[in-house]
Order: structure tokens, then sequence, then C-alpha cells
């Protein structure tokens, strides 16, 4: 009465088993992927600041005194840069993918 005996049990508890590791490994792969965008996506927006700093030709800016950053709102990768005195001079925001 209210149940599907031995076996319909066992194949419930191994059902539900399934869908953890399915959402486990779902979850994993978001976080694996998230990882490899911000770091591929941080070192393109370092290229694509370093060769188009704002006011400033490319070669008067030290690859130390540009930064990058991640912004929420507007979301998307934002360049930091700084004079030699770690003041931040300009800022140029790239969008989701520089």
């Amino acid at each position: 009465m209210g149940g599907d005996g031995p076996r319909g049990e066992g194949l419930l508890v191994q059902l539900r088993a399934l869908v953890v590791i399915a959402v486990l490994l779902v979850l994993a792969g978001l976080v694996v992927g998230a990882g490899i965008y911000k770091v591929a996506g941080t070192d393109r927006a370092l290229t694509v600041c370093g060769a188009d700093p704002p006011d400033r030709p490319p070669a008067l800016i030290a690859a130390d005194q540009i930064g990058v950053t991640w912004s929420f709102d507007p979301p998307g990768f934002v360049c930091v840069f700084t004079d030699r005195s770690g003041t931040v001079v300009g800022r140029l925001h790239l969008g989701l993918w520089p």
C-alpha cells in the first residue's frame, strides 16, 4: 500500500543519485567555464587596452599602469589606467567580451 516494493524504491534511489550527480557535473562545468572566460577575457582585455590607451600613445603607457577589473553595472571588463603614482587617470569599458 503506497509503495512499489523494494524494487521500486531502489530504482527511485538510483534515479535520485543520478540527478544529483548530473547537477553537480553541470555546476562544475559552469565554474570551470567561468574561470576560463575570466582568464581569457582578462588577457584579451589587457591586450586591447595596451594597444589603445585613452589620451596617450601606447608607447607612453607602462604595463603596470594598466589594470583590468570586472564591472557588474554595466557588465563586462573595464580597463583601468593609472599614472606613476597610482592615481586612476582613465577607464575604458570593453563589454562582455573584449
